[in-house]
C-alpha cells in the first residue's frame, strides 16, 4: 500500500510539472503530422481515379491540417519552433497550389481535349491513318510533358511536407513513447531500468523523475525483502528455540534423576571393579547428555543472561588458553585485536561459548594444519547500513570476526548454516546448534 501511495504522488508530481501548453503543442503536432499522411493519402486516390468526391475530402483534410497548424503557431513561444512552423506552411501552399493546377490540368483534359481527340479521330478515318497518328502522337506527348511535370511538382513538394512534419512529430512523439516504455517496465516490476535524459527541458524533467522514482521503488523492494528474509528467519529460530527447551528441560530433570542415582550408587553400594567400571561408563555418558542439554536451553533462551560493561579483547585475551589447547599443535592462532576498542553491553559467558564455539568449527574444517584469525575493531554503522538489517539501528558498535584456511563452505549451503540442527560434519561429530547459538548471541 505505502508504494502504491508512493508512486500515486509520484505521478501526480510529474502531472503537475508537464504543463497544458506543452499538451496542447503535443496534440496539435500529432494531428499536423497524422494529417500530412492522410492529404497524401487522398492526393494518391485522386492521382489513379480524378472523382470528385476524392478531391473534396482532400480539400477537407488539408484545411483541417492547415488550422491545426494555425492553433499551434499561436501557442509556439520559441525561435525555432516559429522556423520549422513558417517552413511547413510554405511547403504545404506550394503543395496546394500544384494539387488544384494539376486538378485544372485533369479538368481541362476531360472538358477540352478529349473532345479534340474525337474530331481527331473521325479525321482519321476520313482523311489518312498516317496524318492522324502523328497528331495523336503530338498531343500524347504534350499530355505527358504537362503530367510529368505536375506529378514531379507534386512529389517534391509532399516530400518537403512529409519531412518537416515528420520531424516536428518525431521530435515530440520519440521522448513521449520513451517516457510510456519506462512506465510499462515499472507496472511490470523492472524497476532497474532508466531513461536516458539527452535534454533540460519539460520532457527531460520529466525522465529524471522518473528515474528518481525507478531507483526509490528498487531501494525500497530490495530492504523489504531482505527484512522479510531476516524475519522468517527469526521466527524460525524462535519456533525451533520454544520446542527445543521444552524438550531440554524435561530430558534434563530425567539426566539429573539418572546421574544422582548413579552418584548413589557409588557411594553407598558396595560394587566389584566390573561394576563400577560399567556405572563410570554410563555416568561419562548421562555427562555428556546433560552437556548436550545445556547447549540446547542456552540455544533457546530467549534473552540474555547477565549482561554487563566488558571489553571484548579482554576476555578473548583470557580465552586463548582454552582455545589454544582446544586445537591441534599444527593449527596456528593468531590475534589482531584493536588498542582502542569500545566497552560492550553483552552476557560475557555467551559470549565466551560463541567465541569457542567458532574455533572449533574452524578447527574442524581444517585438516591437521592451518591458522585461525581473530580480530576485533570498531565500526560506526550509518542508516544506509542498516537498512537493510531488520532490528539493526545506527550507531556505534564493535566488529569481531574469526577466519580459518579451511576448505570453507559451498555457496548452495550457505543459507542453512544458521538453521539449529544442521551440519555438514559427518555423523556424531557435530550438533549443528553451535552457528545458531551464535548467531542468537548476537
Amino acid at each position: 500500500l505505502r508504494i502504491q501511495e508512493y508512486v500515486e504522488s509520484k505521478r501526480q508530481e510529474i502531472k503537475q510539472k508537464l504543463s497544458q501548453k506543452t499538451i496542447d503543442k503535443i496534440n496539435n503536432g500529432s494531428n499536423i503530422w497524422q494529417y500530412t499522411y492522410v492529404t497524401r493519402l487522398h492526393e494518391k486516390k485522386y492521382r489513379l481515379n480524378p472523382e470528385p468526391l476524392i478531391f473534396d475530402q482532400f480539400k477537407k483534410d488539408y484545411q483541417f491540417m492547415i488550422s491545426e497548424w494555425n492553433r499551434l503557431k499561436k501557442i509556439s513561444d520559441q525561435t525555432f519552433e516559429f522556423d520549422k512552423l513558417d517552413s511547413f506552411n510554405s511547403s504545404s501552399l506550394a503543395y496546394k497550389k500544384a494539387m488544384f493546377k494539376w486538378v485544372d490540368l485533369n479538368d481541362q483534359l476531360v472538358t477540352e481535349i478529349l473532345p479534340q481527340m474525337k474530331d481527331l479521330g473521325n479525321r482519321i478515318i476520313v482523311n489518312a491513318i498516317q496524318s492522324a497518328n502523328r497528331s495523336v502522337k503530338r498531343m500524347s506527348n504534350k499530355h505527358n510533358n504537362i503530367a510529368i511535370t505536375s506529378i514531379a511538382i507534386s512529389v517534391l513538394i509532399i516530400i518537403l511536407g512529409v519531412v518537416f512534419g515528420t520531424k516536428i512529430a518525431k521530435s515530440i512523439s520519440s521522448p513521449l513513447e520513451t517516457l510510456k516504455n519506462q512506465a510499462l517496465a515499472i507496472s511490470e516490476g523492472k524497476y532497474e531500468s532508466t531513461i536516458k535524459i539527452s535534454t533540460n527541458d519539460e520532457i527531460g524533467k520529466l525522465a529524471k523523475a522518473f528515474n528518481l522514482m525507478s531507483s526509490a521503488i528498487s531501494n525500497e523492494m530490495a530492504r523489504r525483502k531482505q527484512a522479510e528474509k531476516i524475519q522468517r528467519r527469526s521466527q524460525k529460530m524462535d519456533a525451533i528455540g520454544q520446542l527445543t527447551g521444552g524438550i531440554a528441560h524435561d530430558f534434563n530433570n530425567l539426566l539429573g534423576i539418572i546421574l544422582g542415582n548413579i552418584e548413589l550408587l557409588e557411594e553407598y553400594t558396595k560394587l566389584d571393579e566390573k561394576s563400577l567400571t560399567r556405572i563410570r561408563t554410563i555416568e561419562k555418558a548421562g555427562l555428556r547428555a546433560a552437556k548436550l542439554t545445556r547447549q540446547l536451553l542456552a540455544f533457546s533462551r530467549q534473552e540474555p543472561g547477565q549482561v554487563s560493561v566488558v571489553n571484548v579483547n579482554q576476555i578473548i585475551g583470557e580465552m586463548s588458553d582454552i582455545i589454544s589447547r582446544s586445537l591441534t599443535p599444527g593449527i596456528r592462532v593468531q590475534y589482531i585485536l584493536s588498542d582502542d576498542l569500545w566497552a560492550t553491553e553483552i552476557d560475557e559467558g555467551d559470549f565466551e561459548d560463541a567465541l569457542i564455539n567458532l574455533c572449533l568449527n574452524a578447527r574442524d574444517s581444517m585438516a591437521d594444519h592451518g591458522s585461525i584469525t581473530i580480530e576485533t575493531h570498531n565500526v560506526n554503522l550509518d542508516m544506509n547500513y542498516c537498512s537493510h538489517i531488520l532490528g539493526l539501528n545506527p550507531g556505534e558498535y564493535i566488529d569481531f570476526s574469526i577466519t580459518d584456511t579451511g576448505e570453507g563452505i559451498a555457496d548452495d549451503l550457505k543459507d542453512r548454516i544458521f538453521e539449529p540442527f544442521y551440519t555438514t560434519k559427518d555423523q556424531g561429530k557435530g550438533t549443528g546448534l553451535g552457528l545458531g547459538y551464535g548467531l542468537r548471541v548476537c
